[in-house]
């Protein structure tokens, strides 16, 4: 889970939407989880944190609120004060609409498909 969710910051950065859709449905059924590494010792985010931010992505802002909501459940739960940060951050941007896998609003939209390649591997 925690590279889906790695990846999700990609997709929303230099992804396509296809990509950012994949990511959505692979995270779906882990959305109530939290991503930790191979090992357990590095629990990074509530797996519904990469799903909020992929549906604002996506410009699916239903969806978005209902993983905001359970985010920010498990964040309180689990002590996570740095996602109940980014939760508070996206609910406030939420007011405003936020489609970076839109290319006309991304600021990478003057990269080639093989530039964006790239960076995906490298995120």
């Amino acid at each position: 889970m925690l590279h889906l969710c790695v990846a999700s910051e990609a997709a929303i950065q230099v992804g396509t939407e296809v990509e950012v859709h994949q990511l959505i449905e692979l995270l779906t059924p882990w959305a109530n989880h939290v991503a930790v590494d191979g090992n357990a010792w590095w629990p990074d985010r509530p797996v519904a944190a990469a799903l909020a931010e992929l549906c604002l992505a996506a410009g699916d802002h239903a969806s978005a609120t209902d993983h905001l909501a359970t985010a920010m459940e498990i964040a309180t739960t689990t002590n996570d004060p740095r996602t109940l940060r980014r939760m508070k951050q996206l609910t406030g941007g939420m007011n405003h609409h936020l489609s970076s896998c839109d290319s006309n609003n991304s600021p990478l939209a003057s990269l080639t498909p093989r530039q964006r390649q790239v960076m995906t591997l490298v995120a």
